[in-house]
């Protein structure tokens, strides 16, 4: 029995996701990190991908992405293809690296993008690896609270236009911890 189709349409926003095939790392030093990010890059601006949030962590990333035309498994398949086959390269490896298809939950509304947006944003403190989200550099955070310029390729106006353009606002409702958000999802990542 073949898996279900993927909803796709031109304007959709999906929460994008994977872990590594067995857990195992996906990015293992700066480098990855880095290669990873360049390819997000190329991804968006070759596939008119919006990216409106990123979080890479050990062995998964999570994207906050929104498509100007209906091909978000094109722009995936480019994206974790490229990124295998040099990650794979570069250490002596073979094989699937993801753990089957990534996953794409569809955005339904600006406060399913909030919650998604802060979900993704605090996943290094809700895995417990930094207490203050300024202090991980591997997530789109720090652009959104000022404290780095964005990549050209994230954008940051819809989301932030979402908090009147206030920073502080967007910063609040990312790090208060103890609200809970309505639409807020929990991933398998």
């Amino acid at each position: 029995m073949g898996r279900a189709p993927r909803v796709r349409h031109a304007g959709a926003s999906y929460h994008v996701f994977n872990r590594g095939a067995r857990r195992q790392l996906t990015f293992t030093d700066d480098a990855d990190r880095t290669t990873f990010m360049r390819l997000v890059g190329v991804v968006s601006s070759r596939h008119g991908l919006e990216v409106h949030a990123y979080c890479l962590m050990g062995n998964h990333y999570h994207l906050l992405v929104r498509t100007s035309e209906a091909n978000i498994a094109e722009a995936m398949q480019h994206l974790i293809s490229v990124y295998t086959r040099r990650f794979n390269l570069r250490h002596g490896f073979d094989g699937a690296l993801f753990r089957g298809r990534y996953a794409a939950v569809l955005i339904e509304g600006d406060a399913q993008f909030m919650a998604t947006s802060r979900y993704i944003h605090r996943n290094p403190a809700e895995a417990e690896i930094v207490n203050d989200l300024a202090d991980y550099p591997y997530s789109s955070y720090r652009a959104y609270a000022g404290l780095d310029p964005a990549p050209r390729w994230l954008r940051t106006g819809l989301t932030l236009g979402l908090f009147a353009r206030d920073r502080a606002s967007f910063v609040r409702y990312v790090t208060d911890s103890s609200q809970s958000q309505p639409g807020e999802q929990r991933s398998a990542a």
